[in-house]
C-alpha cells in the first residue's frame, strides 16, 4: 500500500476512535450520574445508533477540517505546490494547523515539511 493510503486510513481510524471515546464518556456519565440502567446500552437499537453517531462525528470533523483547509488557503497559511498540486506547504503560524493537517491526511495529500 502507498504511504498516503496508510495515512488516510490512520486518519479515519483516529476520528472514529475519538468519536467512540466521546460516546463512551457520555455512556459512563449517564450510568454513574443519571443512574441509567445498563440494559439500555446493550440493545440492538443503541448499537445501531452508536454506529450512526460515529459516522456522523467523523463526517462532521471531516467537514470542519475541509473548511479549515480552505480558510488556510485563503489566508495564505497553506499553499498547494508541485505540478499535480497534491503537495501542501503549511505555515507554522497557521491558527488551525491541526485541522489542516487532518484534512491533508484524509485527502491523501502530501505535506512538504521543508517549506515554511
Amino acid at each position: 500500500m502507498k504511504p498516503t493510503i496508510i495515512e488516510q486510513c490512520r486518519a479515519y481510524l483516529y476520528l472514529a476512535g475519538l468519536a467512540a471515546t466521546l460516546i463512551q464518556a457520555v455512556v459512563f456519565i449517564s450510568i454513574v450520574i443519571f443512574r441509567v440502567p445498563q440494559d439500555i446500552f446493550t440493545a440492538p437499537a443503541f448499537r445501531i445508533g452508536i454506529a450512526v453517531a460515529i459516522a456522523g462525528v467523523t463526517w462532521g470533523l471531516r467537514h470542519l477540517a475541509r473548511e479549515a483547509f480552505r480558510s488556510a488557503l485563503a489566508s495564505r497559511h497553506a499553499h498547494l505546490v508541485g505540478w499535480e498540486r497534491r503537495t501542501v506547504a503549511l505555515s507554522a503560524q497557521c491558527p488551525r494547523r491541526s485541522l489542516v493537517l487532518l484534512h491533508v491526511r484524509l485527502n491523501r495529500h502530501t505535506l512538504d515539511p521543508a517549506l515554511p
